[in-house]
């Protein structure tokens, strides 16, 4: 294994701010990967396991750089703000900056959402070796609908029934009338408000009708949450890409867990995902990959590891200006030989204050905290005056550290014993030993107490 340097910056500093991760082999990589990570509460529960694949690969001879969306994370923006053609271009612009590093050999990984959206970078790019589309949505409009019909089912638990069927909420939505009812902004997914343009234009993405040419090898992985479950969903993607592309492949690997979701499992690795990755990138860069347009033999240069350290002439901020809020990214230190990121929120004019806010923990995926709450808190507080703090705890999100795969219920019981370290039953301190089986893959998590 090879030492991995990492960094947080922002990779973008305009007015729209955009943060993210590299993780680079220490003196050098010639391949490099993009994540395109996946939308709404899925992509924070991907967080963690896309922070794993960048050390992962990075330990293989990799580069990768894994971002946030404008609207999404800690780069700036709101959902509202999200459209299909910003996150297109602040994928392309991800992939420009890592052939600003020296990147010779470029690849992405599309998780869910993602996917589509790598398909369509990839359709603009001539330097993309491989394009990975993780469990892809195919059709973005189908998929949308299906999430309404949730919102339209959440809506028993705040008002007690349906107030807006998910055909209103479109029709005003493609008005631009309000969608808005008893102060409750109706079309969301999950939290996050989808605009008009969002919308119509997920219409337009369609995977199955790809009518340009990619210029890369696409793999597409199926991971089901059942076994029995085959790739056969795929099937017409995979015609319709096989023709379209350099080469197309469709792998089945079966999981732990299906990770961007919350399930029974809180997953912070996808272990046959990343083999295979490897192998794929592997294979390519010992056949010599292609010459391509700035990139062919004569041209091609690693990256250089002193890029991430800051040591070369490529500059990583690490600070930026959004919306009159300065926002520093910090490293708090370490915990076990661990480093734990965090981003340090304060207006200008307040000068930092002298009261401060700190978020001590998001949930398990990380200093957003659920719907992307405390980042969007702590801006609110830094404009009152009040300096704020959220970060990724050990183990979590993009901090250092590990948490092993582990049933929920077992992880909740080990943060618990941090403050009560012996289980008591019938006012008697136990110690002992339970087992649980999880119903999905079969296999047997155990914790110990007392």
């Amino acid at each position: 294994m090879l030492l991995v340097v990492e960094k947080p910056f922002f990779l973008r500093e305009d007015e729209k701010p955009l943060f993210g991760m590299i993780y680079c082999p220490a003196g050098g990589a010639r391949g490099g990967v993009v994540i395109c990570d996946s939308l709404f509460e899925e992509k924070f529960w991907c967080e963690r396991v896309c922070a794993n694949l960048g050390r992962y690969l990075a330990e293989r001879g990799v580069a990768v750089l894994s971002f946030d969306y404008y609207g999404y994370g800690n780069s700036g923006g709101d959902s509202e703000d999200v459209t299909v053609n910003g996150l297109i271009d602040d994928i392309d612009y991800a992939c420009n900056y890592m052939s600003k590093l020296g990147v010779s050999s470029l690849s992405m990984v599309g998780i869910r959402w993602g996917g589509g959206l790598a398909v369509r970078v990839a359709e603009k790019r001539s330097d993309v070796e491989n394009v990975f589309l993780v469990e892809p949505v195919v059709d973005w409009k189908k998929e949308l609908m299906n999430a309404l019909r949730a919102n339209v089912a959440g809506q028993y638990a705040i008002f007690k029934k349906a107030v807006m069927t998910r055909d209103e909420i479109i029709r005003r939505l493609k008005s631009g009338e309000d969608c808005t009812y008893d102060g409750y902004r109706m079309n969301n997914i999950d939290g996050y408000i989808i605009s008009r343009d969002f919308f119509e234009q997920s219409e337009q993405m369609n995977l199955v009708g790809q009518e340009e040419q990619i210029d890369s090898s696409v793999v597409i992985y199926a991971l089901p949450g059942k076994k029995e479950v085959s790739q056969s969903k795929y099937q017409q993607l995979y015609e319709c890409l096989v023709g379209k592309s350099r080469s197309c492949s469709v792998r089945t690997l079966q999981e732990v867990n299906p990770f961007w979701t919350n399930y029974r499992i809180f997953t912070s690795t996808a272990e046959e995902l990343y083999r295979d990755i490897v192998s794929v990138i592997s294979e390519g860069m010992s056949n010599g990959g292609r010459d391509r347009v700035g990139h062919g033999s004569g041209a091609s240069r690693d990256i250089d590891d002193r890029s991430i350290s800051g040591e070369a002439n490529v500059e990583l901020p690490t600070s930026v200006v959004n919306g009159g809020i300065t926002e520093e990214i910090v490293v708090l230190g370490t915990h076990e030989g661990n480093r734990m990121y965090g981003i340090l929120y304060w207006a200008e004019e307040s000068g930092g204050g002298d009261v401060g806010v700190v978020f001590t923990h998001g949930g398990l995926i990380g200093m957003n905290g659920a719907f992307r709450f405390n980042t969007r808190a702590a801006r609110r507080f830094a404009r009152a005056g009040i300096v704020s703090l959220c970060f990724d705890p050990h183990g979590m999100g993009r901090a250092q550290g590990t948490i092993d795969n582990v049933d929920q219920r077992i992880l909740f019981r080990k943060i618990q014993s941090g403050h009560q370290r012996n289980i008591k039953k019938n006012g008697r301190t136990c110690k002992g030993v339970q087992r649980y089986q999880c119903k999905t893959c079969g296999r047997t998590f155990t914790e110990t107490f007392g």
